[in-house]
């Protein structure tokens, strides 16, 4: 919208009547690369990428201001592959049953 200090909740509602804001607390403002969705208590944070594969330092300066800026603790913190292999989904725990074959990458 035209106010961003009212522009930056990313608002979700997984069914009617519960609406939920969390609020975009990081984000790319030139290409959209990225986007970090917080949680008011701060026990939650969502990194999102357009790209299957976020470059590390980019990662590691987001979570250097998730820190710093606002507050996180990132001990419970995770990765989640975009692209898996069959090492990553082992890494994981998961079955074959759980993240099927044709879901990998050769």
């Amino acid at each position: 919208g035209d106010n961003r200090l009212q522009s930056g909740d990313w608002k979700v509602s997984p069914c009617w009547p519960i609406k939920m804001t969390y609020p975009i607390i990081e984000l790319d403002e030139k290409g959209y690369s990225y986007a970090v969705i917080g949680y008011p208590s701060r026990a939650y944070c969502w990194i999102l990428s357009r790209s299957p594969v976020m470059d590390e330092g980019l990662y590691k300066n987001i979570e250097k201001k998730l820190v710093e800026n606002h507050q996180y603790d990132l001990e419970g913190l995770r990765k989640v592959p975009q692209k898996w292999t069959s090492e990553e989904r082992a890494k994981r725990g998961l079955t074959a049953d759980e993240l099927p074959d044709s879901f990998l990458i050769n």
